[in-house]
């Protein structure tokens, strides 16, 4: 009876150990025993854009040059009329009319015809006519003669100084070809000459 006694109470007591073991044992429901993690962190902010640079000032515009001032007109010739050419001066237009009824440019082409017509070289064939020129005209400038002479030279091509050296109004010599453009060129090269003919 009394070892009965003893065993019941060891299996009471061994139960209660066990059911207080079992109790230490069970885990705690999910969660329950710890905090939850944090939530994550939030990212920084941008930083500010930066502010662009102040432009440079332009440079100050130059000023304009003064005008210059307009040059003098030049004095009149005789009778008030402008100097225009080699030809245009007293002296030279005395010495070609005094060439009258006949006139300059017949005696450039029998100059042309009669003494020089050897001389194939431009340069001195107009010298040549020029020089005769003055010979005849003692009082006339080389410069004037010169128109001359360029005129003879033009007038080779289609020996129009033939057709002109006995008179340079005949219409065999007027019309004589490229002859026009010749007498153009005198007329700018002399400026100012004495009737010659009735186209003058």
């Amino acid at each position: 009876m009394h070892r009965s006694l003893v065993v019941t109470g060891l299996a009471i007591l061994l139960g209660l150990g066990l059911s207080a073991c079992s109790q230490d044992d069970v885990r705690p429901a999910p969660g329950a025993g710890g905090t939850r993690p944090p939530p994550p962190g939030t990212g920084g902010t941008g930083g500010s854009a930066g502010t662009g640079g102040t432009g440079g000032t332009g440079g100050t515009a130059g000023g304009g040059g003064t005008a210059g001032t307009a040059g003098s007109a030049g004095a009149g010739g005789v009778g008030g009329s402008p100097l225009l050419g080699e030809c245009s001066n007293p002296d030279d237009f005395a010495q070609l009319a005094s060439l009258q009824p006949s006139n300059p440019r017949t005696l450039a082409a029998s100059i042309a015809v009669t003494q020089c017509f050897n001389d194939p070289r431009k340069d001195s064939f107009i010298e040549c006519v020029s020089a005769g020129m003055q010979t005849a005209l003692t009082s006339l400038s080389a410069t004037c003669a010169n128109c001359y002479g360029e005129l003879a030279w033009c007038s080779i091509p289609f020996n129009c100084n033939v057709a002109c050296q006995s008179d340079s109004c005949l219409l065999g010599c007027l019309n004589c070809t490229n002859y026009d453009a010749c007498l153009e060129a005198l007329n700018l090269c002399t400026g100012r000459t004495p009737p010659e003919c009735s186209e003058s």
